[in-house]
Formats: C-alpha cells, structure tokens, sequence
C-alpha cells in the first residue's frame, strides 16, 4: 500500500477512462503504440472494435490528434453516446427508418459544426462561400424534402359569339347613300385547369448532401475526417 498522502492522491486522480481525460496531450503522451496507429492513418474506412477497456477511445483520441497534424485535414470526433438521438434509437414504438434517420441528422450536424469550426479558425479567400454552403447543408440535413403532385387535370370548352356592325357611306355629286350591316363571329376557347398537392417527406436527399460537403471541401481545400467513437452504444 502507498502511505504516501501525496502520492495516494496523485494515484486516485487519475482518469481510468480516457474519455474522462480531457487534456489530449496527456493522452498522446501515454499513448504505446503496438502497431494499430500507422494502419489508421490513411483514408480508408475502417472499423476498430474490441471489448471494454482495450484502449479504443484512447486510440480515437491519438489518431484524431496525429491527423490534426496535418494542415490541410478536418477531423470530427464524434462521441456517439452524446448524440441526441441515441436514447430513442432503442425506441421499438418509432419506426426503424426514422430512429436511422434521426442518428444521421446528428452526425450531419456535428460535421457542420466541426467544419464551421475549421472555417472559423483557418479563413480563406472563399470562407463567405463556405458558410453560405454549411447553411445550405444544415438546411439539406434538417427541412423535410418537399414534392409537388399534380392530383388532376380537367378541361373545359368555352364558345363565344361577337357581334359587329359595320357601316359605310357612299357620296356622289347627285345623291348620298349611307349602309349599315351587321357581322357575326364566333370563336372558341379551352379553359385547362389543374389540381395539384405538395408532399413533405422527412428524408435526406443523399446526392445533394454529398454535392455541398464536396463544394465545401474544395473551398477549404481540405479532406474530411470522421472518427465515431462508442458507436456500439
């Protein structure tokens, strides 16, 4: 046993969980590598798993860190258990759909802010482009797609008569006539009336997400990250 109150206190006061460690370079500090690190670091999509307790979130941190390093590179660290849908993704009474749609709202929203973040800290001669494009992302990812149907189409035939009088005058040195007539046309006309309904359906349009987040990439001159830590969860 350590009698030592100093160092009892030391001991105690470390973090057993390295998401309870807030200060990052203490974690990429105690960080040993066994070979994991240099096959995440790319950009491929890959999955890390393992039980509870084997250094996942600790990697997360490391790897969101070392990406960090590099100028050009926006990285999001999302901590899935923090996302506001994940209390209701259990939810049998909501419809699978809408519990997947609702988790990906979420991860859409912490790219906007890990990206407006970049945006802010890093200006660059398009950075009032970039931000018009992250509000057309937010408004991709939140506001229901709407659609307008046309329900029914009819027709009517409409007929009109016009009538005009037409006059004329002949004048010769002897005498003067003067004649009136009457002339009738008819015309016809079709009146085209439609009926139409405009329908809401909360999904998210995947080519026009995928069309800002490219703009907004090239704009920042910068490749996206997203490192999902506790997804299990």
């Amino acid at each position: 046993m350590i009698s030592d109150p100093k160092i009892q206190k030391a001991v105690t006061n470390i973090p057993q969980r390295s998401e309870k460690q807030t200060d990052l370079q203490k974690l990429v500090g105690s960080y040993v590598d066994i070979g994991i690190l240099p096959q995440l670091l790319n950009r491929n999509s890959q999955i890390v798993y393992g039980r509870r307790g084997t250094g996942k979130t600790h990697l997360a941190g490391v790897l969101s860190s070392k990406l960090r390093e590099r100028p050009s590179t926006i990285v999001v660290l999302i901590d899935a258990r923090t996302l506001g849908s994940t209390a209701q993704f259990s939810d049998s009474a909501i419809s699978l759909s809408r519990r997947c749609l609702s988790l990906f709202r979420d991860i859409l929203g912490e790219i906007h802010n890990g990206i407006l973040e970049h945006a802010v800290d890093h200006p660059t001669s398009d950075s009032n482009y970039v931000l018009g494009d992250l509000d057309a992302l937010s408004r991709a990812a939140t506001e229901p797609f709407a659609q307008r149907l046309v329900k029914d189409i009819s027709e009517r035939a409409l007929a009109k008569a016009e009538t005009r009088d037409v006059a004329g005058a002949q004048i010769s040195a002897s005498s003067a006539n003067v004649a009136v007539s009457s002339a009738q046309s008819r015309a016809a006309e079709v009146e085209q009336s439609s009926l139409s309904v405009v329908s809401h359906e909360d999904k998210v349009i995947f080519p026009q997400i995928h069309d800002v987040l490219r703009r907004v990439l090239e704009r920042t001159r910068t490749t996206l990250f997203v490192v999902i830590d506790e997804w299990s969860s």
